[in-house]
C-alpha cells in the first residue's frame, strides 16, 4: 500500500517544476515583442510597461491564462456547454484532492474559478498568483487579498480591479476572482 505524500511535500515538488518550466518555457526576447512565438504550449504575455495602463484593457486575456495553466498542469483543457475552458483532475482518491480550474469571459472581465476539495487545489490558486501574468506587488495584493476572500474584497490595482470571493462548504471551497479593465476616462 503506497503512502500518500504530505501536502507540503506535493506542493514544494509543484513549485519547483513550475519554475524549472519556466526556465525553459519562457525564452529571452527581443524588447517590443509582447508575445512569444507560436509555440503551442507557452504563449503566455509577461506583463510590460507598455501593458500597465491602458483603459478598458486587461494586461492578458483568458487564452493566456488558459496557456499558463495546460503549461503548469501539463494538460490540455476541456470546454463547457457554455463555451468556458476548464480543468479538473480526473483521477482522484480522496475528496480533498479534487479540484477543477475554469476560465471564462463575462464581458470585458476574465473570471478564473477554483473549485477545490481542500488545501492541495487552493495551492493551485497561490501558485496563479505568481504566474507571468502578474507584477510583484500584484502578486503580493492577491496574497493580502485571499486572507480576506470570504469578505469578497475588491481592489482596483494600477492595470486592473480585481474582485475576490470564496465560499466554503464542508467538502468544497470556490475562489472566484473577476479582473475587469480600468474604462477609459
Amino acid at each position: 500500500m503506497a503512502i500518500p505524500a504530505p501536502p507540503h511535500v506535493v506542493t514544494g515538488l509543484i513549485a519547483a517544476i513550475a519554475f524549472l518550466a519556466m526556465l525553459f518555457v519562457f525564452p529571452q526576447r527581443a524588447p517590443g515583442v509582447e508575445q512569444f512565438a507560436a509555440t503551442p504550449a507557452v504563449a503566455v504575455r509577461l506583463p510590460t510597461a507598455e501593458s500597465a495602463l491602458v483603459p478598458g484593457k486587461l494586461p492578458f486575456t483568458a487564452g493566456d491564462a488558459v496557456r499558463y495553466f495546460s503549461t503548469v498542469l501539463e494538460m490540455s483543457p476541456e470546454r463547457d456547454a457554455e463555451g468556458a475552458t476548464y480543468f479538473e483532475n480526473q483521477h482522484v482518491s480522496h475528496a480533498e484532492d479534487r479540484w477543477t480550474i475554469t476560465v471564462r469571459t463575462e464581458g470585458k472581465e476574465v473570471v478564473v474559478e477554483f473549485r477545490v476539495g481542500g488545501d492541495y487545489g487552493l495551492s493551485l490558486a497561490r501558485e496563479f498568483f505568481e504566474s507571468p501574468l502578474f507584477v510583484q506587488e500584484e502578486s503580493e495584493q492577491l496574497y493580502v487579498m485571499l486572507n480576506e476572500a470570504q469578505n469578497a474584497p475588491t481592489q482596483r490595482l494600477p492595470r486592473f480591479t480585481l474582485r475576490m470571493h470564496l465560499t466554503q462548504t464542508t467538502d468544497l471551497m470556490t475562489l472566484t476572482l473577476r479582473f475587469t479593465p480600468h474604462e477609459a476616462a
